[in-house]
């Protein structure tokens, strides 16, 4: 009995979909294979054990769990943990069976969270860039700047961001595809959802959870270092010894030393100096997360367009 047309196209389409399957899409020999599962284990691990450390050293500290900027290394450490629970040993078991080993639920809810902690990461290196900005421009007034509240807000208005424009064309894709006229996925052999490789999705992703936070990164970088570099300046202009301020300021009855005047100049001085070096510190900081951001995106954002199967 000659197979029906649509027959074929379910058959094409299981058969394409297999040839995704980790084991497929890489043909290399068993050692290879026991290598990059060992480094994908060890990456695992690293990254579960290193976000939960953060966790119990931020929430057992009272003055560091006081602190809002760490309620943002917090959020950071949360979507890592995510890429490291959900993402990397889902990925490493799909590895060892070759066809997809769990339903079509499981899959759903792997791949919304695998592309939503991973765009939230560009999201949570933003925010902790922003609360650096905050920190370094508005010098004494950063608390102002800065509340829990606040924070709550920005972390959780990223996070809904993130699960809601990936979560869309997961759950759409089925309509996507008939649409197309593709066949039905076989969820007992992959995990795979087509609307994911279309061109408009990867240039929104690539823009969205990429090109902007890159953008407002080097904006706030530029801006930290046009005020250290003024800042510094200022320092050098205004910086007047205890010395001339004697001869400036003499003593306002005979007899009466200068010393408390000199002391509180002095003082201040070194207030501003301090202010000053911790100012350079986060903007130390700042540039090594645009550095660390730039160099683990760049070659995902560039591969990105080479998996594309449409």
């Amino acid at each position: 009995m000659a197979p029906t047309d649509a027959s074929i196209i379910e058959d094409n389409s299981m058969s394409s979909s297999s040839d995704y399957s980790l084991l497929g899409e890489f043909s290399h020999p068993l050692s290879i294979e026991i290598i990059i599962s060992t480094i994908v284990w060890l990456m695992c691990f690293l990254a579960v054990f290193g976000n939960i450390l953060i966790f119990v050293v931020i929430l057992k500290d009272k003055q560091l769990r006081s602190n809002v900027a760490n309620m943002y290394i917090l959020n950071l450490a949360s979507a890592d943990l995510c890429v490291g629970i959900n993402s990397l040993t889902v990925s490493n078991i799909w590895r060892y069976t070759g066809n997809w080993p769990f339903q079509r639920a499981v899959c759903t809810f792997w791949t919304v969270v695998d592309y939503s902690a991973c765009m939230q990461g560009a999201f949570a290196v933003t925010l902790i860039s922003l609360d650096r900005y905050f920190m370094v421009t508005t010098f004494l007034e950063y608390r102002k700047y800065t509340s829990k509240k606040l924070a709550c807000c920005l972390i959780t208005g990223t996070w809904t961001l993130a699960l809601l424009f990936n979560a869309f064309p997961v759950l759409g894709n089925e309509r996507w595809s008939n649409a197309r006229g593709f066949g039905k996925v076989d969820y007992s052999v992959t995990c795979d959802f087509g609307v994911l490789y279309t061109l408009s999705f990867n240039i929104a992703r690539i823009v969205v959870g990429f090109v902007a936070p890159a953008i407002i990164l080097a904006y706030l970088n530029f801006k930290v270092y046009a005020n250290i570099l003024k800042r510094s300046k200022g320092l050098v202009r205004t910086a007047v010894s205890p010395m001339q301020l004697d001869t400036i300021h003499p003593p306002a009855e005979p007899g009466a030393k200068n010393e408390p005047h000199v002391h509180s100049t002095d003082q201040s001085s070194q207030d501003t100096k301090r202010s000053y070096k911790n100012s350079r510190k986060s903007a130390i900081t700042l540039a090594l997360i645009v550095g660390v951001f730039s160099t683990c995106w760049i070659p995902i954002m560039s591969c990105s367009s080479c998996l594309s199967r449409r």
